[in-house]
Formats: structure tokens, C-alpha cells, sequence
């Protein structure tokens, strides 16, 4: 059993990540997080080991180079990803169904905020979620 958990933020705005990162430091002080600027990078850095198999990816929905459900689908040709969950980062709602919501595994989207204390409290809500799904018979758990 892992001691730490883990997660992966894919983001390649700079100052987007030093928020997501103060905010995780606030809900969960304990987790450590990695890093990647874009899809290809985050597929290179799990493929190489370089590093650990994350329990969380949050994901930027408007990456360059590849857009988010692309990189999702890339993401889940990984076999040590399938446990892992993904929520998305988006400032505005994203167009997505809630078909491909299902299929893609997102567990959640969170909207971006810049007050770090409401991001906190949107990072460890998505995270309690997954972590004690209710009983209403919705597979929440088991990422």
C-alpha cells in the first residue's frame, strides 16, 4: 500500500499550477505532485517511471498540442493508470456530453478559481467524492 498519495497536474500555464499547487498544499498537505506542461510530456514522464504512478491526474481542459479527451484517451492506454482518477481544470465549463463524461472516466470537473482558499475546498470536495462514494449505487470509487 502507498504511504503518500500522489498526483499529476498536466497545465501549461505557470501561474495556473503555483495556485493549483498552494491549494492542494492546503486541502491535502500530505500529497505530493508532479508536474507536466502538456499531454506528451505527462505520457513521457509515466512511460519512463520518472514519475510514480499517480492516485489523482488533474487535467487542464484547453492544452495545447492535444486537446483534453485526446490526452485522456492517451492517458488511458497506460495499464497503471486505470485506478487513477481524473478530473478536469477548466476556467469555463467545457462542451463536453455527459456520454463522454462516462466514457473518458472524468469524475469531475472544477472550475478554476483564483482564490486559493474555494480551489482548496473544490480540490478536496472532488477528492472525498471518489474517495467515500455515497451508496446511491453510482460507481464513484475505484477511480
Amino acid at each position: 500500500m502507498k504511504e503518500v498519495l500522489h498526483c499529476l497536474l498536466i497545465d501549461d500555464d505557470a501561474d495556473d499550477q503555483e495556485i493549483f499547487l498552494f491549494a492542494l498544499q492546503q486541502a491535502f498537505p500530505d500529497m505530493a505532485c508532479s508536474i507536466a506542461f502538456d499531454c506528451l510530456e505527462a505520457t513521457k514522464k509515466l512511460n519512463s517511471r520518472e514519475i510514480p504512478v499517480p492516485d489523482y491526474i488533474f487535467l487542464d481542459w484547453m492544452l495545447p498540442l492535444m486537446e483534453a479527451e485526446d490526452c485522456i484517451r492517451q492517458l488511458q492506454l497506460i495499464p497503471e493508470l486505470e485506478r487513477t482518477c481524473t478530473f478536469i481544470l477548466s476556467g469555463s465549463e467545457p462542451f463536453i456530453s455527459a456520454e463522454n463524461l462516462r466514457l473518458l472516466k472524468i469524475k469531475k470537473i472544477i472550475r478554476k478559481q483564483y482564490d486559493i482558499n474555494e480551489l482548496a475546498r473544490k480540490i478536496a470536495e472532488a477528492i472525498l467524492e471518489v474517495s467515500y462514494p455515497d451508496t446511491d449505487g453510482e460507481d464513484q470509487g475505484n477511480c
